[in-house]
């Protein structure tokens, strides 16, 4: 059984386990999402029945609603495993347990999410000797917040992240860019509704970045950069994290500078919480070099991203069977050497953003870029430098736009190509998409 938010996302798991000589699975999802559904002949499905609310809350919604299930979803899972002898293969995201009655495999334990905090990742940045940005851990009244803001602010506003109070939170929706005191209020009063506590940063310019690295017995292998495509905007205070790619190549130096970043904190998890598997270290790429930010203890999507196009490398099933503890023969060495050459040599990207409303059916628009000119809709038949596409998504609706990867030059962030496409797609469909504008690669060198 595969249990996941979005139906679309288990198609490709359904092929490998049928090809793999599985039973018939069942796929449990709440929406099915943008793309090709598992195959009606391959697979059974089974749709859980969430409302949607904001992203995290949906997510914990599937979770909650699939490990305690009402009566007759049970019955439907019973009817089909009726021997009970199925397991759960559930997201990355969510923790083990049993879901729909059945116990899961691979699912990360409950003690490893508190490295999700973005009030505690500091922790391990100073316990793996990583330089990091100056902060500030203030409860959340307005004149404290104001005032470590005035400490930190190195003229361009500060970032403030909110705790875990409500459950462990990601893709920026609990991170507001305050680019002043005016907007100090605003963002305090926001982040109450979630949160008790607030860490204060300096705002970096940048290029939002990844280094990934998975925990393998006693040794620790990392992958490549990964670029995260965020758009933001000061005038709002907002960021949006969209999706990631592996086009951009930081300088040698600070790709190696990351890579030992993930070593280091792969260790100290290993150390302080028996960690194994993936895990994500996000951060900032200045002019002084990658500045790490938060700690994600889990599979994360820009290291599936990275490998998405590599034949025979069933990361996810790695994954997984080292969180369970399995024994099995990895070679550690060989297997960062396939995921590093592997994701450099197949570079790829996509991106995705909720919106309200979802379409009667998938609506679909090519796109061409103009180099300094933002895009053009591809002609009907020809070759598109990216598709968007309009469908449905947990929170209401999703724009998502795919990029030809034979269309984008290595070494090159994609961000600004995502903020014109995520505009030029949404003005055509009738969307309420943005104003925002893309991170800055402070590296990148004139086209």
């Amino acid at each position: 059984m595969l249990v996941d938010v979005v139906m679309a996302g288990l198609t490709g798991q359904v092929t490998q386990l049928v090809a793999n000589g599985a039973l018939r699975p069942m796929t449990v999802a709440a929406v099915a999402g943008v793309g090709s559904l598992p195959d009606a002949a391959a697979a059974d499905t089974l749709y859980l029945p969430v409302e949607s609310g904001d992203t995290m809350a949906s997510l914990r919604a599937v979770e909650a609603v699939a490990k305690e299930p009402p009566a007759e979803l049970r019955e439907r899972v019973d009817a089909w495993d009726p021997d009970g002898a199925a397991v759960a293969l559930v997201s990355p995201l969510f923790t083990d347990g049993v879901y729909l009655g059945r116990p899961s495999y691979g699912a990360r334990p409950g003690a490893w999410v508190q490295w999700e905090d973005k009030l505690r990742c500091d922790e391990v940045w100073d316990a793996a000797l990583v330089a990091r940005a100056p902060r500030r851990i203030v409860p959340i009244a307005v004149q404290g917040l104001a005032r470590a803001a005035a400490e930190l602010d190195r003229g361009d506003g500060t970032v403030w992240a909110g705790d875990n109070r409500d459950g462990w939170h990601g893709g920026a929706e609990r991170t507001r860019w305050v680019p002043g005191p005016d907007g100090a209020a605003a963002a305090a009063a926001d982040l109450a509704a979630n949160c008790d506590r607030v860490r204060v940063m300096p705002f970096l310019e940048g290029l939002p970045c990844s280094i990934h690295g998975l925990v393998v017995g006693e040794a620790v292998i990392t992958g490549r950069p990964v670029e995260m495509l965020v758009l933001r905007s000061p005038a709002r205070g907002k960021f949006w994290y969209v999706g990631s790619g592996t086009f951009w190549d930081p300088p040698p130096a600070h790709r190696a500078a990351m890579r030992d970043v993930a070593r280091a904190v792969g260790q100290v998890l290993r150390r302080e919480s028996g960690y194994r598997g993936g895990f994500t270290v996000d951060g900032i790429m200045t002019t002084q070099g990658f500045v790490p930010t938060e700690l994600n203890p889990r599979l994360g999507p820009g290291l599936s991203r990275a490998v998405a196009r590599v034949p025979d490398l069933p990361l996810l099933d790695l994954h997984r069977a080292m969180v369970a503890g399995e024994v099995l023969d990895y070679r550690p060495r060989d297997l960062e050497r396939a995921i590093v050459d592997g994701a450099d040599a197949r570079r790829n990207a996509s991106a995705f953003l909720s919106v309200a409303a979802a379409p009667d059916r998938e609506r679909t628009i090519g796109v061409t870029f103009r180099p300094g000119d933002g895009c053009r809709r591809a002609e009907p038949g020809g070759r598109a430098d990216a598709v968007a596409v309009w469908g449905s998504g947990i929170t209401g609706g999703v724009l998502s736009v795919a990029f030809d990867s034979d269309a984008i030059a290595p070494g090159w962030s994609v961000a600004g190509r995502t903020a014109d496409a995520m505009l030029f797609a949404g003005e055509h469909l009738g969307l309420d998409v943005g104003p925002f504008e893309p991170a800055v690669d402070v590296f990148a060198r004139p086209r």
